[in-house]
Parts: structure tokens; sequence; C-alpha cells
């Protein structure tokens, strides 16, 4: 298996589910006459103008719960309860729309529904607002300031993401001045309220020596911890100093399995690659098919890593037939995703 390289030191977390990804639903608060599961019920109320009562029928339908899934009807309960003023279903509905699974994805509507969650009160949806507004995700411009005043309150609130998040800021000195001290105390305040990133950024900080001597062991146990907590930078980065035995013994085994974690957590550089391993059989059985089958997953997730190593496959043969037209079209995508070296390869070709 090849050598995983750590990620830069403080990451942001986009809060989606795979790669960045929104926060899970918050359940809503649902009043007395309206019992969880009690879809006729609540849907009663609901129509009576009760705004939680929308919100929970909201939830019955994307979970499953004494109804169906129905993503749809989740959708247009969540939107009712978020007009009817309900700040929880305006969180929901963010969730929902910037997933974008089986639905289609609405990032600027997603962008509106938890700015109207966060003026509730809702912290969930400040910290998930916040990631918008450092991003320019939804049609955004990119803005610290409004990055920091949504982290700020949701941190404020106790919303361990959002403490993380505004880690991430005083770390790197986005908005802010860069205080490192500060921002590992953020960090160890989201971790200790169960934020996956918060553990992965602290164990960042302890591997690259933040506030001294860098401690590998301890930087693991963070790793671990954010891992376990659903963060797959957390997996990816436990992964690579088990795959080089530093700070831990070595086991290429288990950083291959958790390289497949971070990958089915959303983990996009983790899904090249766990693709480039099963394609080439580096320390594992070769599984072509599925190998290729995670590149072009993450490529199509936005992974600029992963549309450029789908690049040099095609253009130079490897593992899967020559095919020079697919090859510049995923170099070019890779590109205009960022990924440096496929840009400085369709420069290359290009002078040709």
């Amino acid at each position: 298996m090849r050598c995983i390289v750590a990620a830069p030191l403080l990451v942001l977390l986009v809060l989606m589910l795979g790669c960045g990804a929104p926060a899970q639903p918050a359940a809503p608060t649902i009043p007395t006459a309206c019992k969880k599961g009690d879809v006729p019920g609540c849907t009663a109320l609901c129509d009576k103008g009760d705004a939680h009562a929308c919100g929970a029928v909201g939830i019955s339908y994307a979970e499953g719960i004494g109804v169906d899934v129905d993503i749809d009807k989740a959708r247009a309960f969540y939107q009712r309860g978020c007009d009817g003023g309900d700040a929880l279903s305006c969180n929901d509905l963010g969730a929902l729309l910037r997933k974008g699974e089986r639905v289609p994805r609405d990032l600027p509507g997603a962008v509106a529904a938890y700015q109207k969650g966060c003026d509730g009160g809702v912290a969930k949806a400040c910290a998930s607002l916040g990631t918008f507004h450092l991003t320019g995700e939804g049609g955004l411009t990119p803005d610290p300031a409004r990055a920091l005043a949504a982290f700020v309150k949701a941190c404020d609130a106790n919303d361990p993401t959002g403490c993380s998040n505004l880690g991430m800021l005083h770390g790197t000195g986005r908005g802010v001045p860069q205080d490192i001290a500060k921002a590992m105390k953020l960090f160890e305040r989201g971790c200790d309220g169960g934020a996956g990133i918060g553990c992965a950024n602290l164990g960042q900080g302890y591997e690259k020596g933040a506030l001294g001597v860098p401690d590998l062991a301890l930087a693991a146990t963070f790793y671990e911890r954010g891992c376990d907590a659903g963060s797959a930078d957390g997996c990816a980065w436990l992964a690579g100093l088990l795959n080089q035995g530093r700070g831990v013994p070595r086991d290429p085994g288990r950083a291959l399995g958790l390289i497949e974690k971070a990958c089915d957590l959303g983990g996009l550089d983790a899904c090249s690659d766990l693709g480039l391993a099963l394609l080439l059989g580096d320390g594992l059985v070769a599984d072509p098919p599925r190998g290729l089958r995670a590149l072009q997953r993450s490529c199509g997730a936005g992974g600029g890593r992963s549309c450029g190593n789908l690049a040099v496959l095609y253009l130079e043969g490897k593992a899967v037939l020559r095919n020079e037209v697919l090859g510049l079209t995923f170099l070019k995508q890779a590109c205009e995703l960022g990924d440096a070296r496929s840009c400085e390869g369709l420069a290359r070709l290009r002078g040709r």
C-alpha cells in the first residue's frame, strides 16, 4: 500500500454526510399532543398551523418512523415547518438540501434555510451557515468575518462543531489574529462535545507539534476518537500513522481498513487512495472494477485528486484500457477542481 500523506494542519470540516457533510437532522421539539411516529396526528396538527408538528412529520418521512421513507415528503414538511417559524425545521431543511440525496441539491436554498435556523437560535444551523460564508458555497462571496460571527454564535451555544470550526479560524488566522493555543483549546472543546473534526484537528496539532514537541502517540489517540465520531479526516490521518509506523506499531492492513472507512464517510482523498489500491493491488487483492468505481465516485463528488488519478490511468493505460480523450477530460476536470499537479500536466500537454 502506498504512503498516505497527512493533510495540512487545521483543516475545516464542511458539514455534510460524505466529504464535509451536512449535520444529521436535529430532532424537533414535539408538542405533547404530537407523539413521535404518529404521522396522522402530527399531520393534522401541522394542517392547523403547528410548525413543530410539521417538522415532526418531516423527521418521520426522512427516517421512516411509522411510515416508509419519502424524502420528497420530508422536504415538503420541513419547508412548511420552516415557513411557519420552526427554526429546527429550517435546520433540517438546510441539511436535506445541502446533502442532495434523493432530492435535487440546492445550496442557495440550504443557505437560506440555515440562515433562518440560525436566526431562530439553532446552534447547528449557525455552524453550517458559517461554513458557507467561509467557503463561498451556495453563491455566497467568501466572508471570514461573517463565518466568524456564525461560528462564535454556534460555539457560545455549546455546539461542538461550531467550536471546532471556530478553532480552525484561530489556527489559520482567517478573520481573526492567529492564535494556535486558543485553536487547540477550541478543538479540545469540540472533541469533548463529540465533534469528530475537533478530535481530528486536535490530533493534527499534536502530530505537527503546534504547542511544542510533536506527540505522535497522542495524535493517534485523537485521530481514533475523531474516526470513531465519524470524521473521515480522523480515519485517514490515523491510517497514515499506521501505514508508516509513526507513533504506533505499523499495521498496513488496519490502515487500509481505515482508508475504506474514511471513503465511506465521504473523504474524497481517501476514496482516491482506496481506488488506486484496489486498481493496482497495492496492499490487498486487486479489484479493478471496485477501484474504478471508488475513483469515479470521488471525482464526481468534487475530488480533484481522484479526477487526476483517473486521468493518469486513462492516459497511460494503467489498469484500464488507454483512452486519451477520456484521460484529457478527467485532467481538465481535475484542474478545474484545483488539483495543481493536473493543471501542470495539462499545461505540459498543451505545450507539446
